[in-house]
């Protein structure tokens, strides 16, 4: 039996939804100018969270999502929630019933965690974890962890930290260092909306934005999904173009999963800071709360929660800075700014969480930014005349 799935959130969100465990009713539908296919559609999901609600499930919960009122929201109206937060009891049977069972994902890390929330009761030895490497041959890939921008402040993007003038005056010049370096298309993924919003802002009154766009054509990811094609039409054009393009996206937003930024459309990617997601999140709360107070049979314990809320922002992690390496010719720099990239995992570190593929490419450089910049100039002269090399011998 194959079962695919996204990733360690989507596996456990996958469990419960094949229970109908995720049942959402969301008031966006006018129902005086609803079409009859919506209409219908919000009935079905009525009657699905009805009928959930008849379950008698000690780990069901039901969340109440107030309006988000904000420009581009994408609830812009209350919801209901219902949530199953134990996924290892409808994977149980499943396991019982079959003779083999193969999860096939390309973001099911850490195995550790996926099976303690799957599969608690599997005794050791039965789950088995096999990650392939990566087509892309190391030497295509430069991946550089920094501690320092380039006047040598402390890279600290932290929730508490990131907003200060100095942090975002420091990202600019982080940023113009980057697209002086790489060549084409670089495409640089904010925490959120917000930051980036309060990013460009700043960049406007100082004028890092003009300088900006003198390097690179600047584009920033559209809130809407209805817009996000014709940004990537104008973004391709411009990224392979005689400049090159720099293009502002959020992890989580349309383009960190599913685009394709191949070759000159993503030569550099720039991760700001670590996507943790917003602790007071209800849904988010709920499930740390419940695992931290579960059992081992059930996929829980102490600390149970903190783990899950790494693998969240990991997987996101993954998702986005995946981006730009697609096949087997390909190559990109990916560029992790936060100084928690280059601690030990004693001391915070969290680069030693990135996949295998990633981690052998992995350049830690705690010092000067100078070194970062002489790495990425020889990074690109390489396989520049790798490419060099590859058209002649095709000529011959």
């Amino acid at each position: 039996m194959l079962f695919k799935v996204g990733g360690f959130g989507d596996a456990q969100a996958a469990a419960a939804a094949a229970a109908g465990g995720s049942v959402v009713v969301s008031t966006d539908a006018d129902p005086l100018s609803a079409s009859s296919s919506s209409v219908t559609n919000a009935l079905q999901a009525l009657l699905a969270f009805v009928s959930a609600l008849t379950a008698a499930e000690a780990d069901g919960r039901v969340l109440c999502c107030r309006a988000d009122s904000s420009p581009g929201a994408p609830h812009p109206r209350g919801r209901l929630k219902f949530l199953l937060l134990a996924p290892s009891a409808r994977f149980a049977p499943i396991a019982a019933a079959c003779r083999a069972l193969i999860l096939a994902g390309g973001t099911l890390g850490p195995p550790r965690l996926l099976a303690g929330a799957l599969f608690p009761c599997l005794p050791p030895g039965r789950l088995q974890a096999h990650a392939c490497g990566h087509i892309v041959p190391p030497e295509h890939l430069l991946a550089l962890a920094l501690g320092q921008g380039p006047t040598g402040m402390a890279l600290d993007y932290s929730y508490q930290a990131r907003s200060s003038s100095g942090a975002l005056d420091e990202l600019a010049r982080l940023l113009l260092n980057v697209c002086r370096c790489v060549p084409q298309g670089v495409v640089a993924f904010f925490t959120s909306f917000e930051y980036a919003d309060a990013c460009c802002a700043r960049w406007a009154a100082t004028g890092a934005a003009a300088s900006l766009a003198a390097l690179k054509t600047v584009f920033r990811e559209p809130r809407t999904a209805s817009a996000v094609e014709a940004l990537l039409e104008r973004y391709a054009a411009a990224a392979t173009g005689p400049t090159g393009a720099l293009l502002l996206c959020v992890v989580g937003g349309k383009l960190s999963e599913g685009i394709n930024f191949s070759d000159g459309l993503g030569r550099g990617v720039v991760l700001v800071g670590l996507p943790y997601a917003p602790p007071n999140d209800a849904e988010l709360s709920e499930r740390m709360r419940w695992l931290d107070g579960a059992t081992p049979e059930q996929g829980g314990g102490p600390g149970a929660g903190r783990a899950y809320y790494e693998a969240l922002c990991m997987r996101a992690v993954n998702q986005s800075i995946g981006r730009a390496i697609r096949h087997a010719g390909d190559y990109a720099a990916i560029v992790l700014a936060d100084a928690r990239w280059t601690r030990a995992a004693a001391e915070g570190g969290v680069a030693g969480k990135l996949p295998a593929w990633m981690a052998q490419s992995l350049v830690t450089v705690k010092g000067p930014f100078g070194e970062a910049v002489t790495r990425m100039h020889r990074f690109f002269r390489e396989r520049k005349a790798e490419e060099a090399r590859k058209i002649a011998q095709a000529a011959e």
